[in-house]
């Protein structure tokens, strides 16, 4: 019996490019977090799939596995003597995975480069521990992202309006030449 391939409407169209999880996983790698690092708000604002977009994709729990490839990285880079053990990384990737899995890829790339890059106030004392990590995410980056969000929605919002107020509009003569209606006032035919 034959199989038949499930489409999934919901997926980005960034994911229809990588067609296996390898694909995928061989372009969001950790060589990528100084790309990221370069332009933040494009980080933020592109295409980029989701933790939930990673799942749906290539299914349940690739995305952990994803971000525990990360995190083994981000950990074996940054100079502190102690690391997590197999079982935290985990434990740090399900937690960021259930509690952040809107985020996206890039944007996750982009909080390891800040964090590796010392960007946020973590203090190791010479241990990486899951908390530390989910709290510089929670306490720094998504801060830092939703005023971003939020000020990139307000340029928006005044660009639109700009633009709705610089769209001509139509004095009553033109109306009524184009409705075919006499120019007299309306009021005027109730008398």
């Amino acid at each position: 019996m034959q199989q038949s391939q499930i489409v999934l409407p919901n997926t980005p169209r960034t994911l229809s490019s990588f067609p296996t999880y390898h694909s995928f996983t061989e372009r969001f790698t950790p060589d990528h977090w100084e790309d990221a690092s370069r332009k933040p708000t494009q980080c933020v604002t592109c295409s980029s799939p989701t933790l939930t977009d990673i799942n749906l994709a290539y299914g349940e729990g690739k995305a952990i596995a994803w971000l525990m490839a990360q995190l083994t990285v981000f950990q074996e880079k940054l100079s502190v003597p102690n690391k997590m053990s197999v079982y935290e990384v985990e434990t740090c990737a399900q937690t960021i995975h259930d509690y952040y899995h809107h985020l996206k890829t890039t944007e996750l790339m982009l909080f390891f480069a800040r964090l590796l890059g010392g960007m946020y106030n973590v203090d190791w004392h010479g241990y990486v521990t899951p908390t530390k990590i989910v709290t510089a995410l929670r306490e720094e980056f998504m801060p830092w992202r939703n005023d971003l969000l939020h000020k990139i929605d307000e340029k928006n919002k005044k660009q639109q309006e700009k633009e709705y107020r610089s769209i001509p509009t139509m004095t009553w003569d033109e109306y009524c030449q184009l409705k075919g209606i006499d120019k007299k006032n309306p009021l005027d035919r109730m008398k």
